[in-house]
């Protein structure tokens, strides 16, 4: 019974299957009092198809415009990634992330890596790349003795955040 409900809800939402419902890119807006400034986010979620051992949430993939510009985006895989650089080294925190953009093997160049080490930063390049795909798979290897864990992200149209970052011509 519950098979058929669900079979008949995906039928009334006209084809679109409850995968591609989850893997739409949400928007909020947020302002930030203290410098005045208002970004429009976008997030999509993933999925990890091999978790890391820590037990993080599900991955995802935030991509902030101020100004009609992309002013940050990244990957939040909910745990501390193994980087190098970083404090007390002289050079910025980065790493090569593992990965595979519609099945092609690639890298990301994660630039920069939040202090706790959950977030990767990236190019407005390699984002140029992420929002041309349909699928992307990032691997990266887990801080303090863990291993490598796989995150993957079915891209979603990614027109609402062409329109609200029209003025950066680096990631059309």
């Amino acid at each position: 019974m519950r098979r058929a409900m669900l079979i008949a809800g995906a039928m009334m939402l006209g084809g679109v299957t409850l995968a591609q419902i989850a893997s739409r890119w949400e928007y909020t807006e947020q302002h930030d009092p203290l410098r005045n400034q208002t970004a429009d986010v976008f997030v999509l979620k993933g999925t990890f198809a091999a978790s890391p051992r820590s037990g993080a949430v599900d991955p995802s993939l935030v991509i902030a415009c101020m100004d009609g510009k992309v002013h940050r985006n990244f990957f939040d895989f909910g745990t501390a990634i193994r980087y190098e650089g970083g404090p007390g080294t002289g050079t910025w925190a980065h790493t090569y992330l593992k990965a595979n953009i519609d099945g092609k093997k690639t890298s990301i160049n994660a630039n920069h890596v939040s202090d706790d080490g959950h977030t990767a930063f990236f190019t407005r390049g390699e984002l140029k790349n992420i929002l041309k795909a349909h699928r992307v798979v990032v691997g990266a290897r887990e801080l303090l003795g863990g291993g490598e864990f796989i995150s993957e992200f079915d891209i979603s149209d990614p027109s609402q955040i062409f329109d609200k970052c029209a003025k950066d011509s680096a990631i059309r």
